[in-house]
């Protein structure tokens, strides 16, 4: 079977809910082009533990795990809802 590699990969919300979150990152990652960028978007939670939305400390550990290079985590904006303010968490990764 034939893969081709990915200059770039993004992600949703999808993985805040994911156990496998190494794992995961690790598949995507090794369809990754050298040099190509992992980047995920995310909820933002304070607790490495909760149901909903992921740790920046859960995030760099996982792109640390999957080998990706010039890491870079921020908080690019907040939401508001009518149950609460929800902070949004960026992570970006290169492939070596």
């Amino acid at each position: 079977m034939y893969l081709c590699k990915i200059e770039c990969s993004f992600t949703l919300p999808v993985l805040a809910s994911n156990r496998l979150l190494p794992v995961t990152l690790g598949l995507l990652t090794s369809l990754l082009k050298s040099g190509g960028m992992f980047v995920q978007w995310d909820w933002l939670s304070n607790d490495d533990s909760a149901e909903t939305g992921l740790s920046e400390n859960r995030v760099l550990a996982a792109l640390e795990a999957s080998q990706l290079i010039d890491i870079n985590i921020g908080k690019p904006f907040e939401m508001d809802s009518s149950k609460g303010t929800m902070r949004v968490l960026m992570a970006v990764g290169v492939n070596p």
